[in-house]
């Protein structure tokens, strides 16, 4: 189209058009158009249509869908460049034709979208084999609904986000949107409407604020069920766009439609491989290199943890990764902490008892003669189902499994061949945490004359033969130091000792023998 047919043609609309255009050509959203023009937003989108038929705006071009609004604003940006915002200056001389060598031509730009903003990608480590899983799932298989989960801080929203960055140009909308703040659904209506009219990858991050806690995992509120709809809904009709979540835990529906269609994935983000995690430490300026292994292998490779205790390593030890590894007595430090405990605190009561279960066992393996770190990084003990059912006494065996599945789902353990574990630094805070609640429990009974953990977690698992040399980080002796710290315990421990006297297993489970070695412990 020459200058003088379009300039004939801006001429000949009429002012509603014309404001419309103008309001497109200022990156205002369909919304917002419909509220400078007093209009309904459908109104808003057929006077867009109308424009680009005005102008001769293909809807295809070679058999590929193009994004009318996107060469809309290029074919203006053309003649009329001082119309346009700035933020479409990348649009500038990409409008096509019918008679455009398209080969030639330059990809659907990415159509900026009110929300929250991506994370920045301009750092970002590893994950290729991650990414190209991902772009192989949406554009060569076309799949409708990804899932990206695994455990806080492990990199699902940074690879997101680069998935994004990668994908520009792929689609006629990009759209990204987080649920940190757990909107209901009908704040992204106006997305839906654009998934379903057009080609769009749209990104929901942090699915896991709208899922209930203290309930197994992939349960949703009350108020939020409506998106469990809406993945049902995607997964199993025929979509022309994408939907991609990330999130800490496995949504239920992703689960099931995973096993139903074809058109549903879902990608568990483990760990940065070595060289990436080194990367990081690298780039963090800290020395003692022949230890970073060691420290990646305590952090399971979580980017953000890595990032967390560099600063701790370069404020405590002065970059010095040996130093920390030889001379610290702890992987859980205040921020590492609190990134275990959001998903710890989600849990149901069963699967804390799990945790703690398991806690103990990998606590019996414990070594005593290398630096605690070290010791940690290697106690990887692996606790055979058969096992945790056992030490399960007073739990039936289907809310056992139901349990043990919903800890897999939210990646808080680590599954073998039947065979389940604890990642150290997650080890480290269930077992700091038993500690606390049953040395709370052994305090308050007097009050309370109520038992728990001390009936459900048989402690003697953590020591060795002779109680009086048990090491100084296994959970009894933890258990025992932390009491004395406290004071005001041996008559709880005597109270409670009474209590259990004659009573069958199955009405104080542990609870004797957990008393009696305590007791010899103290002596």
């Amino acid at each position: 189209m020459g200058e003088s047919e379009f300039t004939k043609k801006i001429e000949e609309l009429t002012p509603k058009p014309r404001q419309v255009l103008m309001l497109v050509l200022q990156n205002y959203t369909d919304k917002q158009i419909s509220e400078k023009i007093d209009a309904s937003i459908a109104t808003v989108r057929k006077h867009i249509q109308n424009i680009c038929d005005r102008f001769e705006i293909q809807r295809e071009v070679n058999g590929i869908k193009r994004n009318r609004r996107g060469d809309l604003i290029a074919l203006v940006a053309r003649y009329k460049p001082e119309w346009v915002s700035d933020s479409f200056s990348a649009l500038t001389n990409n409008f096509i034709t019918a008679d455009t060598d398209f080969t030639q031509a330059n990809t659907i730009p990415y159509m900026p979208q009110d929300g929250a903003e991506r994370p920045d990608v301009s750092v970002f480590y590893g994950r290729q084999e991650e990414l190209n899983k991902l772009k192989e799932w949406i554009i060569e298989n076309k799949y409708q609904l990804v899932a990206i989960w695994g455990m806080a801080g492990i990199g699902k929203s940074l690879l997101a986000a680069k998935l994004v960055h990668e994908m520009e140009g792929k689609f006629d909308y990009i759209i990204w949107r987080s649920l940190w703040d757990a909107p209901a659904i009908a704040k992204f209506k106006e997305d839906l409407i654009l998934f379903q009219d057009y080609r769009c990858l749209l990104v929901l991050d942090n699915w896991d604020t709208i899922l209930k806690k203290g309930d197994f995992a992939g349960q949703y509120e009350e108020k939020y069920k409506e998106y469990g709809q809406l993945l049902k809904q995607l997964g199993k009709e025929h979509q022309q766009s994408c939907l991609v979540i990330t999130s800490r835990e496995k949504p239920r529906e992703i689960a099931l439609l995973e096993e139903e269609t074809v058109s549903v994935r879902s990608l568990l983000l483990e760990g940065l491989k070595q060289d990436d995690a080194k990367a990081i430490l690298k780039a963090k300026k800290l020395t003692g290199e022949r230890k970073w292994s060691t420290l990646i292998h305590v952090y399971r490779g979580n980017p953000l943890a890595l990032k967390i205790i560099s600063t701790t390593i370069k404020e405590l030890f002065g970059g010095d990764v040996s130093a920390f590894i030889e001379q610290s007595l702890s992987a859980v430090f205040m921020d590492i902490s609190d990134l275990i405990k959001k998903q710890f605190e989600r849990l149901t009561d069963l699967e804390k008892d799990i945790m703690y279960w398991l806690a103990i066992e990998q606590d019996s393996s414990f070594k005593d003669d290398i630096p605690y770190l070290e010791a940690i990084a290697e106690n990887s003990e692996s606790v055979s189902l058969t096992k945790l059912q056992n030490a399960s006494l007073l739990v039936s065996p289907s809310d056992f499994l139901n349990a043990l599945n919903s800890l897999a789902k939210r990646d808080l353990i680590e599954k073998g061949k039947a065979t389940y574990t604890l990642q150290p630094a997650v080890w480290e805070y269930v077992r700091n945490k038993f500690t606390e609640e049953v040395c709370q429990e052994i305090q308050t009974f007097s009050k309370t004359h109520k038992l728990n953990l001390l009936k459900s977690h048989a402690l003697k698992k953590s020591l060795d033969a002779n109680l009086k040399e048990a090491h100084k980080n296994h959970i009894l002796t933890l258990i025992q130091n932390r009491l004395y710290l406290e004071g005001n315990f041996q008559e709880s421990l005597d109270a409670i000792k009474e209590m259990v006297q004659g009573k069958s297993q199955l009405e104080i489970g542990y609870a004797a023998e957990n008393i009696e070695n305590l007791l010899t412990a103290f002596q």
